[in-house]
Parts: C-alpha cells; sequence; structure tokens
C-alpha cells in the first residue's frame, strides 16, 4: 500500500513539463549592483505621530519603484509606495508612504490584534539584517493602517518566531489617497556588530485590495522577503555603542477562585543582551494568565492532538530547540513544562535561558524548576542545544534533554535523559536536506529507545514536493517531548503545482492542485496500520486570498485492537477502507463580512460519517470582530452496533477594541461530546510598548475531564507588568 500511494505522488510529477521544472529561480543580485539607500542622520529626536511633517524627513533619501513578487513575479504594482529613512544617537526612524485607490474600506484589516496574520492584512513591511550573513536572524517589523503591529524572527534554515517582541514605536495616518506609517526603532532593540556601517534591509508592502505583495528589492515567489541575499543595502548607518541593554519586566497578579481563597503573586523576568549575539534571560514564579486558551476539537483519528505552545516565554527564540517535525514526534516540546497532559497549570518556580545566535555558530541552554501538586512530584528540566554553521548550506546540531522527576510519596527518582543530533543541508535555491537522530532513556522502567526523521524537499515558482520519513521505536520515551503515537514508521509525501496562465480570470492567482499521503507501520513488528491519502484535482487561490478545494480522501485502516473515535461507537479490529469527498473554502477574511465552509460525506470505517464546518465572520470595522465556529459530525450504521450518533463543537468569539493597544477579546467552548462549556474574557492595555495590565475571568462548566461528575469552575485574574529597558 505504501509503494502504490507514493507511487500516484511520483507519478503525478511526471505530468509536470519539463520547461516548467527546470524554469530559473531568480538570483540575488552581486554585492556591488545591489539596490541601496544611503541613511541620513539628524541632530534631534523626531515626534512619532504618523504624520511626516517633520522637516527632518525632507532631509531623507527616499525610494520607491516597488516590483511585485506575488501573485505575478516582477510586475509594477498598481498602487505606489515610498520609504524615508533616517537615524539619531537613538533610533532608527522608517517613514512608508502607501498610496490606494478609493475608499478607506480598501484598506483591508482582520482586527486590531497584535502579532495579526502578515497574509490577511494590508501591511507595510520592514526587513533589517544587521549581520548582514545570510545565516543571521532577519527582524521583520510590519504595522497595518490602523498601527497594529507584528514583528517576527526569520531564521536561515525557513523557520521564523512569531512570538518574538521588540521595544519599537509606530504611528499610522490614514488620508484620502495614502496611508502614511511612520516607526522609530531604539538602537537599544537591536543588536548589530559594532563596526556597523552597512546593513540588509528590504520594505515591503501587502496591498489586500488589489491581491498584491510587493517590495523594494525583488525576492523570488518561492521564498519570502525574509532571504535578505535579495534584498538591498542601507549605507552609511553609524549606529551607537551598544549599551548594557538590560530588560526587566517585573508583575503583580491577583487570583480568586472558586474553589480557594484569593491569592496575591508576584514575579518577573529579566532580559540581558550580554553582547550583539547573546541573551540571557532569567524567570521568577513565571506566569501565563494572559495566555490564550487552547481550542477544543474532536479528535477523530488514532493520533493524539497537539495542542501549540501559547505561552510567551517559551514561544520566544523557541526555534532553536524546535527540531524534528511539529504535531508528530518532538524530542522536545515546550508545553510538557508547567503543563499536564490535561492542560492543568502546575506552577514554575524558577527559569533560566541563555541564547546565542550568529552566522556562524547558535547555542542554547534552559533550565526550569517545576513544583509539584497532590498529583505531580516537584520536576527538573535542562534543554541545552548548540548548532554550527558549515560552509556555506550546511548546518549541523545536537541537543540534550534532561527531566528528572523528585521521589514522591509512592514513586521513586526518575531521570529521563533524551540525546538528539540534526542536519540540515541546502542543496542548491531549491531543494535541502533535513534529518535527525534521538536516544531516550527511562531510568524508571531501565527501558531506552530510539526515533529518526529524514525529509527531502524541492520547491519552486511552480511546484513543492517532499517527502518526510520518521521512525520511533517501540520504547523511545521523551517525557519532555510530544508523539503523536508511539511505536511508529510515518512516511509523508507531498507534490503540490503553482499554476497561473495569462488566459485565467483577473480574480484567480494560482490553480494548485496537490496530492498527499500519510501512511503509518506499527515499528516494531513492521506492520501496516493506516494510510491516508488526499488527491485535490480542483484547487484555487484568488488574488483576494479566497480559496476553494475539493478533495477526495481515500484511507486503508488496520486496527489491531478495537478503536473507539467517540463515545458510544465501539469499532471493531479489522480491516478496513473508506473514501469520502470534502467540499471546503474561505471568502476575504479582511472584510467586514467572511464566510469559510467545509461539507465531507462519505464512508468512515464500516458506516457513514458526514461532516459539516462554518465559520461566520462579521467586522463592521476592524474595532468590532465576532465569529461563530460551528463543526458538526454525523455517524451512521456504524461500529460495533451499527450505532448512530452526532456530536457538534461550537465556538462563538468577540473581539473589541478601543484602539490597537486596548482591547477586549472573549470565546466560548461548548464541546458535546464532553458535555462541557468552556469561557474566557480577557482585556488587555499596552499602557507603554510591552508593558501591560490585564483582566482575566475563566469558567467551567459541564463534566470534568474524566467525565466522572458535574463540575463548576471560575476563577478572575487581575495583572500588571511594567517593562524598564536599561
Amino acid at each position: 500500500m505504501q509503494a502504490q500511494i507514493c507511487f500516484i505522488i511520483i507519478a503525478g510529477s511526471c505530468l509536470i513539463p519539463d520547461d516548467a521544472i527546470c524554469q530559473d529561480i531568480l538570483q540575488p543580485l552581486p554585492y556591488e549592483k545591489k539596490l541601496n539607500i544611503e541613511a541620513i542622520k539628524i541632530g534631534r529626536k523626531v515626534k512619532i505621530d504618523g504624520n511626516l511633517n517633520d522637516t527632518a524627513w525632507l532631509q531623507c533619501n527616499t525610494v520607491s519603484n516597488f516590483i511585485i513578487s506575488y501573485p505575478i513575479e516582477g510586475k509594477k504594482p498598481v498602487n505606489e509606495t515610498e520609504v524615508k529613512i533616517m537615524y539619531d544617537d537613538i533610533n532608527l526612524y522608517i517613514g512608508g508612504i502607501c498610496h490606494y485607490n478609493g475608499s478607506r474600506k480598501n484598506l483591508q484589516v482582520e482586527n486590531m490584534s497584535r502579532d495579526f496574520s502578515y497574509s490577511n492584512n494590508e501591511l507595510f513591511n520592514i526587513m533589517l539584517g544587521t549581520f548582514q550573513g545570510i545565516k543571521s536572524p532577519v527582524l521583520s517589523l510590519s504595522v497595518t493602517p490602523y498601527n497594529t503591529q507584528l514583528d517576527i524572527m526569520y531564521f536561515y534554515d525557513g523557520s521564523y518566531s512569531y512570538n518574538w517582541d521588540a521595544l519599537w514605536k509606530s504611528a499610522c495616518r490614514i488620508n484620502d489617497s495614502t496611508w502614511v506609517a511612520e516607526i522609530a526603532i531604539p538602537f537599544s532593540s537591536l543588536r548589530y556588530p559594532t563596526d556597523s556601517t552597512v546593513w540588509a534591509i528590504n520594505f515591503t508592502r501587502n496591498n489586500r485590495s488589489t491581491g498584491e505583495l510587493s517590495g523594494w528589492s525583488l525576492w523570488p515567489l518561492a521564498y519570502s522577503a525574509s532571504r535578505l541575499d535579495y534584498g538591498g543595502l542601507l549605507k552609511n548607518i553609524h549606529p551607537p555603542k551598544q549599551n548594557l541593554n538590560i530588560r526587566v519586566q517585573p508583575y503583580a497578579l491577583y487570583k480568586s477562585a472558586t474553589s480557594a481563597k484569593g491569592k496575591l503573586q508576584t514575579g518577573g523576568d529579566i532580559k540581558w543582551a550580554i553582547n550583539t549575539n547573546t541573551l540571557l534571560e532569567g524567570t521568577l514564579n513565571t506566569d501565563f494568565a494572559q495566555a490564550e486558551v487552547d481550542r477544543q476539537v474532536i479528535n477523530l483519528t488514532r493520533s493524539s492532538v497537539y495542542f501549540p505552545e501559547r505561552r510567551q516565554f517559551f514561544l520566544e527564540n523557541a526555534n532553536l530547540f524546535s527540531i524534528g517535525q511539529a504535531g508528530l514526534f518532538e524530542p522536545f516540546f515546550s508545553r510538557r513544562i508547567g503543563l499536564t497532559d490535561e492542560g492543568a497549570i502546575v506552577p514554575i518556580k524558577a527559569g533560566l535561558r541563555l541564547l546565542s545566535q550568529s552566522s556562524k555558530q547558535s547555542y542554547g541552554l534552559l533550565a526550569m524548576k517545576q513544583d509539584g501538586d497532590s498529583v505531580n512530584s516537584p520536576a527538573w528540566f535542562s534543554v541545552l542545544r548548540y548548532r554550527q554553521n558549515i560552509g556555506k548550506n550546511l548546518q549541523a546540531g545536537a541537543m540534550e534533554v534532561l527531566r528528572v522527576d523528585e521521589k514522591g510519596s509512592s514513586t521513586a527518582t526518575s531521570l529521563n535523559p533524551v540525546s538528539s543530533v540534526d542536519l540540515f543541508w541546502r542543496l542548491n535555491s531549491t531543494m535541502y536536506l533535513r534529518g535527525m537522530a534521538s536516544h531516550s532513556v527511562n531510568s524508571g522502567y531501565n527501558t531506552h529507545g530510539w526515533a529518526s526523521l529524514a525529509e527531502w524537499n524541492y520547491s519552486t515558482n511552480f511546484i513543492t514536493a517532499g517527502i518526510i520519513e520518521t521512525f520511533v521505536s517501540k520504547k523511545y520515551n521523551p517525557k519532555t517531548g510530544f508523539l503523536a503515537r508511539e511505536d511508529f514508521i510515518n512516511t509523508r509525501p507531498s507534490l503540490q503545482m503553482n499554476i497561473h496562465k495569462k488566459w485565467f480570470p483577473h480574480s484567480i492567482a494560482f490553480f494548485t492542485p496537490f496530492v498527499s499521503a500519510d501512511i503509518y507501520h506499527e515499528a516494531s513488528a513492521k506492520r501496516f496500520q493506516e494510510a491516508n491519502l488526499v488527491f485535490s484535482p480542483l484547487s484555487l487561490l484568488f488574488l483576494n486570498y479566497s480559496q476553494i478545494n475539493f478533495n477526495i480522501n481515500s484511507s486503508w485502516q488496520h486496527l489491531s485492537e478495537n478503536f473507539q473515535p467517540v463515545g458510544g461507537i465501539n469499532i471493531l479490529q479489522g480491516n478496513y477502507q473508506f473514501t469520502n469527498y470534502e467540499l471546503n473554502g474561505q471568502t476575504n477574511q479582511a472584510t467586514h463580512y467572511g464566510v469559510g465552509a467545509k461539507v465531507s460525506v462519505g464512508k468512515y470505517y464500516n458506516g457513514n460519517l458526514n461532516s459539516y464546518s462554518i465559520s461566520l465572520r462579521i467586522a463592521p470595522v476592524p474595532q468590532i470582530v465576532i465569529r461563530i465556529n460551528y463543526t458538526r459530525n454525523d455517524f451512521s450504521n456504524i461500529g460495533e452496533n451499527k450505532s448512530k450518533k452526532s456530536t457538534y463543537l461550537i465556538t462563538p468569539q468577540m473581539l473589541l477594541a478601543i484602539n490597537a493597544n486596548m482591547q477586549l477579546s472573549g470565546i466560548y467552548q461548548y464541546n458535546s461530546e464532553t458535555k462541557s462549556g468552556k469561557i474566557n474574557f480577557r482585556f488587555s492595555w499596552q499602557y507603554k510598548p510591552l508593558s501591560y495590565l490585564y483582566l482575566v475571568y475563566n469558567g467551567i462548566s459541564g463534566n470534568d475531564n474524566n467525565n466522572s461528575g458535574k463540575q463548576y469552575q471560575q476563577n478572575a485574574i487581575f495583572k500588571i507588568s511594567y517593562v524598564w529597558q536599561l
């Protein structure tokens, strides 16, 4: 079965015209031919108000003539963008003038949230590489016309951190035919060589009303603008000598709950940029009261649900410690610290993190102390990571994860070391190889096991193809990691084409047919477990980011034991083959009203399953957003008793914003399978950059996690934090 599915995917690639596969990818310009802009130094600070009417702006050099990267590489955009740049002894100043047509409603912004979706919002963006080297991290700062901010850190291997936060200021103003972004980036928020005179830089514009992503210096459609080997140069930059560069962020919190007395808690974080490459962070009484709640799901697969990390401390710079395959196999998964498998909070007393990333090497150390509770013994966690750049295109690394669970009333002290090595090799501009191997030891049971991963990926403007092979032995047990299941071999080939023809209607950006497979074998017995094949003969992406897909999903299942996807349905062991048909799509999610829907009908094991999902979005203005998600599964004639059952999950959400810094959000989730409802309200006020006041309310009603009885819990939290940049 595995060979048949892989053959289908590989054979599909043979249908691609040779000229499409062999088409040349745009190459970076030689250094001496790169676009450049000279930074002008001024003698005083500039008021950031979004006007660009300070006389200092008249002294600046201006660049324009942006070029489209998406959807049609190399064309001139409909609306022009102009950029000005200057600096003083404190800040780097950048002004963006973004022209647009029509009324303000053409400035499509999804909501007022910080760290918004890059593709779903009108924005002006700066890509900055202070070290110039292709393997050095790239800073990305974006603003929308409503002055919401997004900062991202990009890395050489294609990974990125949405949760990297910098201290910077911005102000935006919407005029009749332009919107203006005025940005001040403190040099204290940046790291750079002491002898800096030239930095790598690029400016981009996402124009949602025209569906164009353009930039000052063109980069290939297959890549992102973070590839600053395609960027331009910022010349004549003489930043000040870096100061102590310490950021202190204390907090105070008061929590009241139905099951306990009110409690006052204090703690905080401290960050010290030791030098241009190295950051030391400490945390005391770490708190995540403001973190977003997990989204509930009804899991119909045989694998564990992967809930992503949402806590800010662990999200920052997480890329260095992230190896493996998210959602399938990771030797280190930060949600294992301070949270139980059910998502309950276990207090973290203290932690320390040391990070260093440069064009030559990267290393990191993470150490955390977790308190115990009535169920869990106190535990210590440590992660040591090292990665070396070898030549121009090769990275090799190693990571050691150690968990020590202290002795409990009925348990002995246990150690769980997990050792891993990894490799990333970019063969050329379109192809890379990635691999890793990992070994775990569990002293509590005196067992050890192995795991490995290998990936090949090929990507051009026209085609993306790849295959990932994962092996996890029966006794591999990373207690501070994530496994979708135990004892498995997983094979995931995929192929997608991005086709654009001149005769396409103007509204269509790409026709993107794809085929992928997800195949499992039992590692210890080399026995087939399951295979899932997805073929999409119709997949359209529109210029306004609407999309529609028709998928044919075929599944082959071998159950070695009975399987209960939901309560009341028992599927007997045996072999099954079934197919369902899925139609899904969504409208432009940045307009006033948006709809997303998915309908899946067909077989499921020995019965039938029809699934329906709909999402409604109402946003008369970016400051008011209401969304309702509803998912329903109807089983019929299924399982041992030919059962009939329906499950549903409903999630209404709202986001109200006075401005980009003061917001109220709320979400309610009701799961019919667990007969439980969860509600979360969060008010946040960013009263100065990265300093917040939070009011949080949580409520849970219905069955507990074990479905053993009714429960009703609620708590309220008041939290205030403050940032000092020294």
